[in-house]
Order: C-alpha cells, then structure tokens, then sequence
C-alpha cells in the first residue's frame, strides 16, 4: 500500500513528513486543502488512516516548539466543530520541523496570491473605468503575482503569459459582478458608464444639424466644409449626416466632421 493511503483524490500534496501525535505514529502532510494527519495502520505499519484534518480558515497559527533534548514539536493552534478551538503537538525532528514550516508558509502565500491579484487589478482599472490591459500587465508588482500565481519566476513568465492571466482575471471579475464592463478584443477593458457616454456622445453628433447647432452653441457658425478628398470648397449642410462632394463623388460623413472639431464641442 502506498504511503499516501488516506488522502483523497482532490488532495494534491505538497510536503510530508514522519511524526506522531501523543502515542500514534503516522505523517503530518501539507496539501492544498490544508494540514492532515495521516495515523499508521494495517498490518506492519504501512497503511495510513486519516485522523486529523484542519482546512486553512481552521488553522489560526503554527510554531515549532522544543520537546526535551533534541525533538521538536509542531504546534498547530486551530479552531474546527470537531476539535473546538485548541492547540495540537505533533513530534518531528528539528529538521523537518523547519522543512514543514517553511512550506506551509509558502502554501499560505499561494493561497492568498489570487485574492491579491484580483484586488490589485480592481485598484489599477476600476477607478478609471477604462484601460488598456497590456500597460496595466506591464506593473512589475502585478508581474511579480502572477508569477507566484503560476509558480514561476518573475523572470521567466512571459508577457503574453501575464497578458492573458490579466485578460482571464479581468473577464472573472466582469463574470463576478466587481467590474461591470467589456473586454475588446484589442485587450481594452470599457466600464459600462463610459460605453454610456459614448454611446450619447455618438448619438448627439450622428447628423450636421446637430454637429452645427452645438459648434454654434460655442460661438462658432460653420459656412462651408472642405472635402477630404480633393479639399473642395462645400456648402454646409443644413441636415443629414453624409453628404456627396460636387467635384470629386466623395463621400463627407457628419462623423468624420465631428472628430474633427471634438475638441471645440
């Protein structure tokens, strides 16, 4: 029988070592749910019986502690409905004290990694309401997460690796209700109140009576357009948003028109 009899199949294992628990002898193992005690069992020891499990949000604190002249034991302080809340020691050597701690310490890091990732993308895009992903991928903080995110270097990740990791944060965030907006293909996030100010902003300026009515508004009376095409001299239109050039059959769209004056509306 493996070692490992005793952990269930959506447990994946990061660390494990020998240990004992008061008079039982068995494995203190880390994996991705949380700290299990795995009690020898079976005949010659080699089978393993889960006896102990704390997921993450039972455990409030974990320490080494000396036990007489050369072990040490790990203390695990934890709240859970079987155990209520107390400390549990479980004997290791130093070494392996050291070694389990350590790794707990980075599987906490890891757990909190897609937490922090989600909150740091809120604060760089939210109170904008508008970004492009590729400069906010470019935060070397933002970098450094999503690396521990995929487990890897900040070094070696690469940019469309960390594109798309910000690309799929953003669109579960749209899905979770904490951003209310679109993803454009051209990797751009658009809240839903400035797609609204748009959306008006095009409406107000779809014909030449209204591109005329709001220039004249600021003091400004449009007689003739120049055509972009052949730069003819055209009577400006009273409504209608395109309009055909008399010398060259161009095609004047009111749209374009108002691009060209935005900065005066």
């Amino acid at each position: 029988m493996s070692n490992l009899d005793g952990i269930n199949p959506d447990e994946k294992v990061f660390h494990r070592i020998r240990s004992t628990f008061q008079n039982f002898n068995g494995e203190l193992v880390l994996t991705n749910k949380g700290i299990v005690f795995l009690k020898t069992a079976g005949m010659f020891g080699r089978n393993r019986e889960r006896f102990h499990f704390f997921n993450f949000d039972e455990i409030h604190g974990m320490r080494s502690e000396k036990k007489g002249v050369f072990g040490r034991n790990i203390a695990v302080d934890h709240q859970s409905p079987k155990w209520g809340n107390r400390t549990l020691l479980y004997s290791c050597t130093p070494q392996d004290a050291i070694d389990f701690l350590g790794a707990y310490e980075l599987q906490k890091m890891y757990i909190k990694t897609p937490e922090e990732t989600e909150s740091m993308i809120l604060r760089l895009i939210k109170p904008k309401g508008e970004a492009d992903l590729l400069e906010v991928s470019s935060n070397p903080e933002l970098r450094m997460l999503i690396a521990r995110l995929h487990r890897m270097n900040q070094a070696s990740i690469s940019d469309n690796q960390v594109l798309k990791t910000v690309r799929d944060v953003v669109a579960h965030l749209i899905l979770k209700g904490d951003l209310d907006g679109i993803l454009t293909e051209e990797n751009r996030y658009v809240s839903n109140v400035i797609l609204a100010r748009k959306t008006v902003q095009y409406q107000v300026v779809v014909d030449f009576a209204s591109i005329y009515s709001q220039l004249e508004n600021k003091g400004i009376v449009l007689q003739t357009l120049e055509c972009p095409s052949c730069n003819g001299k055209l009577e400006y239109p009273k409504n209608g948003d395109e309009i055909i050039c008399q010398f060259c059959n161009a095609t004047v769209h009111a749209v374009d028109v108002f691009k060209k004056f935005k900065d005066l509306l």
